[in-house]
């Protein structure tokens, strides 16, 4: 395995199935013992009251230099790992943004009080509980969390990302134009919808990753997500807008762009169609929803469509 690397995170992108397979493949002392750092919490600052076990999974500068540790996975701003890596020794995945926001969303709905409770007085979470996606998409307060989130954890922290608004229009293709050249600064950047993407992966780290299904999102958990809040054209705005940015790293990296729709709405369907059915009827299985090995290689004949489309459309290698 390589001697030293990070592998920046961006949630709801497979980074705690590529966690665990790491945890096998990396020797414990080699790694941080930090998850993640302060760029998905904006402006918040009371990690004091938060769950002491959280608490201590956030990393910030007054903790030490990430150079000390050979491997650092998780949820940190390419500014963060930096300061321990260069950016040669940094890797990253992306998934269809519209799919990872939805992903997200879900993901979060499906938490128990219990896991809420953990992160709070911060409470990101709770909001996906209490709103209606067209009203998650449009809450300032958690702008950190859905707002073109890969183009903020590549650029960030600047003066043109506000930590609890969304980022200006105005100032979105510049943002975007920075972050597409520090994405094509690191060691290893791929998309997750890719059949060869943990292959390319291992091959980048020298190493075999024994992939697994992890936190992954469950069908039909929490509060119902209905059909018709994605057929509505002024929620379909905002979305583009929360992830117009993301959409160009997505391209560049190797997303086919043929395929987005397609994978967006599948992705819909499964996420929606969960719900449609009766209680007695649902799966108590789990969708990997992009987020294990098996992303977009599932039994479903939609699936396996998709898979087939982008065979045969190909990305950039």
């Amino acid at each position: 395995m390589r001697p030293r690397f990070a592998y920046l995170h961006v949630p709801k992108v497979a980074g705690s199935s590529v966690s665990s397979a790491l945890a096998a493949a990396a020797p414990e002392a080699r790694r941080a013992p930090y998850l993640l750092d302060r760029t998905l919490f904006g402006g918040f600052d009371r990690f004091d009251e938060v769950e002491p076990v959280n608490a201590a999974s956030v990393w910030d500068s007054s903790r030490g230099d990430l150079d000390t540790h050979d491997v650092v996975v998780g949820h940190f701003s390419l500014a963060s790992l930096l300061t321990g890596f260069e950016s040669s020794e940094v890797a990253m995945l992306l998934r269809e943004p519209r799919a990872r926001l939805l992903s997200h969303y879900s993901f979060w709905r499906g938490w128990d009080p219990p896991t809420h409770d953990g992160w709070a007085p911060y409470d990101a979470s709770q909001r996906a509980v209490e709103l209606e996606w067209a009203e998650f998409l449009s809450d300032p307060s958690i702008a950190a969390q859905t707002d073109n989130l890969a183009l903020r954890m590549l650029v960030g922290p600047d003066p043109d990302i506000p930590p609890d608004d969304f980022i200006a229009a105005a100032a979105l293709d510049d943002l975007a134009a920075r972050a597409l050249h520090r994405q094509g600064s690191l060691g290893h950047v791929d998309v997750i919808e890719r059949s060869e993407c943990w292959d390319r992966l291992g091959a980048w780290l020298d190493t075999t990753l024994d992939m697994q299904r992890v936190n992954v999102t469950a069908l039909a958990s929490g509060p119902p997500i209905k059909r018709s809040w994605f057929d509505d054209p002024a929620s379909n705005a905002v979305l583009h807008e929360r992830t117009r940015g993301d959409r160009l790293l997505w391209s560049d990296a190797g997303g086919a762009d043929d395929v987005a729709d397609l994978v967006w709405s599948q992705h819909v369907d499964k996420i929606v169609g969960s719900f449609e059915q009766p209680p007695t009827e649902r799966s108590s299985a789990t969708y990997p929803t992009a987020d294990g090995p098996d992303a977009g290689q599932t039994a479903s004949a939609g699936r396996t469509t998709a898979r087939r489309l982008w065979n045969r459309i190909g990305g950039r290698t």
